[in-house]
C-alpha cells in the first residue's frame, strides 16, 4: 500500500516562499498608493526629529543662528568697519541705526530669512526663529525698522560693556572696545534672539488665554 503524499520539507518551503512573495507584493502595492488620505499623522516634532537626524549632527538652532550671526558680522564688517576709514560720520551712532539699520533690514528680508525658510524641513519650521515669519509686501519696511531697533540695542551693550570694563579696569585714560564683526554679530544675535523669544511667548501666552476662553464659554 503507498504511503499518502504528507507536508514535507519542501512543501513548507514552497508556501513560505508563495507567502512570502504575497506578503511584498501587498507592501510594494500599499506603499505605491500611499497618500494623505491613507497615511497615519505625523506630527512636526517626528519630522523634526527625522529630518535632523537625516540631514546631519548639528542641530537646526545651531545652524539658524550660525546664519543669523554671519549675517549679522558680514553687515557690520562692509559697513562699519569697511567704510568707516572713508566716511568717518559712519561711526555716529545715529548714522548706524539709521544706514546700517537700513542695510541689515533688506538683509534679513532678502537673504537670511529667506535662507532659514529653505533650510526649513517640514515648511515653516523655522519660522518661531524669524521676527516676521510671513513673507509680505510690508514685512520689508517691517524688517528694516526691526533691524533698526535691534543696531540701537546693540549700541547700548557696547556702552554697557565699556562702563564695565573702565570701572573694573580703572585706567586713567577711558577704555572703549573696538566694534568688529564677531563681537558685533554676537551681541546682534543675542538681541535678536531675546526679541524674538519674548514676541513667541506673549504669543503663546495670548493663545492659550483665548482657548481657555473658548473652553469656558
Amino acid at each position: 500500500m503507498a504511503a499518502k503524499p504528507g507536508k514535507g520539507p519542501r512543501q513548507d518551503k514552497h508556501r513560505s516562499a508563495t507567502e512570502y512573495y504575497k506578503l511584498n507584493t501587498q507592501a510594494v502595492e500599499d506603499l505605491a498608493s500611499a497618500d494623505e488620505s491613507n497615511s497615519p499623522e505625523v506630527t512636526p516634532e517626528e519630522l523634526e526629529r527625522y529630518g535632523a537626524a537625516r540631514r546631519g549632527v548639528l542641530p537646526n538652532w545651531l545652524k539658524v543662528c550660525f546664519v543669523k550671526f554671519w549675517f549679522a558680522g558680514a553687515v557690520e564688517f562692509f559697513m562699519v568697519t569697511g567704510l568707516v576709514l572713508m566716511y568717518p560720520a559712519i561711526a555716529l551712532p545715529e548714522n548706524q541705526i539709521l544706514i546700517v539699520g537700513i542695510v541689515m533690514g533688506m538683509v534679513t528680508d532678502l537673504l537670511t530669512n529667506n535662507i532659514l525658510r529653505f533650510m526649513a524641513s517640514p515648511d515653516g519650521a523655522n519660522d518661531p526663529w524669524m521676527m516676521f515669519a510671513k513673507k509680505r509686501f510690508l514685512t520689508f519696511f517691517f524688517n528694516i525698522i526691526y533691524a533698526m531697533l535691534l543696531i540701537f540695542i546693540v549700541i547700548l551693550l557696547y556702552a554697557a560693556i565699556n562702563a564695565a570694563l573702565n570701572a573694573i579696569l580703572g585706567g586713567a585714560e577711558p577704555f572703549e572696545l573696538m566694534v568688529e564683526p564677531l563681537l558685533f554679530g554676537l551681541l546682534y544675535l543675542l538681541s535678536d534672539l531675546a526679541l524674538v523669544g519674548l514676541k513667541n511667548l506673549i504669543f503663546k501666552l495670548v493663545s492659550s488665554r483665548k482657548n481657555k476662553n473658548v473652553q469656558e464659554g
